[in-house]
């Protein structure tokens, strides 16, 4: 534990906070309940073995720091990481809740490789990708938005099969779950088009037979496996018009499906307008 002043709180706070979470205690003598909070902190840092830092500021000595962090009332925890404020409480909890808040400060298994299979989806490395979140996965494997993020990865490199097996936890959550939903669509798609690797035949079977609906279908889900969706969308809208209850209304679904996958929403929204015309 640290006392804080306006001398050093940017060394011992802001600076500090690039190592590890700091953790405030904006107080005063004369405040009964930070005489109950503040021991309670102490107790916390003392346990977490350099888990956080605790700096404790008088505010009676510290009126400026008070007012430039925005404390009004005391006491007032605020937490900084990377520089920066990043979450706070005011007045007395007790200890649970207290130990709760301070938990979340530290970094949950996998934390860093979650942020390096971030950057390698946004540069498309999937099968880079996908063997970091499964690694992720192998520590914590409660991370069901993870979980599907490592199917997305899985299809996009094109291996349906593990797909559906790692999705099979999630399974009875895409009941009520639109995303879900619309990625077990996905693991469908690529397992119906799993043979097919050109796209020129599949074109050409709808170019053969223009009002064949399971022709187009497969165009659409081919497509849709390698997300490349406008060119789902566009086929699909043709199924719709073609035959709207082919497939049990194949291509709506699909369409829906899509409508969640894709993440343009300006492209979305036009598409949705097209199938509601379409459809009424």
């Amino acid at each position: 534990m640290i006392d804080g002043n306006p001398t050093n709180f940017q060394a011992e706070v802001v600076e500090a906070s690039h190592d590890q979470p700091v953790l405030v205690d904006f107080w005063a003598p004369w405040c009964a309940p930070c005489g109950v909070l503040g021991p309670i902190l102490e107790k916390l840092e003392r346990e977490g073995g350099g888990a956080f830092k605790l700096v404790k500021v008088d505010a009676d000595d510290s009126p400026a720091l008070m007012q430039a962090w925005g404390v009004r009332s005391l006491p007032t925890v605020v937490v900084f990481r990377g520089g920066q404020p990043v979450d706070r409480f005011v007045g007395a909890r007790p200890e649970g809740e207290v130990r709760a808040f301070v938990a979340r400060l530290s970094p949950r298994p996998g934390e860093d490789l979650l942020q390096q299979a971030r950057n390698l989806l946004s540069l498309g490395e999937w099968p880079r990708a996908a063997e970091v979140l499964r690694t992720v996965l192998a520590l914590n494997p409660s991370l069901d938005a993870v979980r599907a993020t490592y199917v997305h990865a899985l299809l996009r490199q094109g291996d349906a099969t593990l797909a559906r097996h790692a999705f099979g936890p999630l399974r009875e959550r895409a009941r009520a779950d639109l995303k879900l939903a619309a990625l077990a669509a996905m693991i469908d798609a690529s397992e119906a088009t799993a043979d097919v690797d050109d796209e020129a035949p599949l074109q050409a079977a709808v170019d053969a037979a223009p009002a064949d609906p399971a022709a187009r279908l497969r165009l659409a889900q081919w497509r849709m496996a390698r997300g490349r969706w406008q060119d789902a969308m566009d086929a699909l809208l043709d199924l719709v018009r073609i035959d709207r209850a082919f497939g049990n209304d194949a291509g709506r679904r699909g369409l829906l499906a899509v409508f969640e996958l894709c993440d343009d929403a300006a492209l979305v929204r036009g598409y949705r307008r097209r199938l509601s015309a379409g459809l009424f």
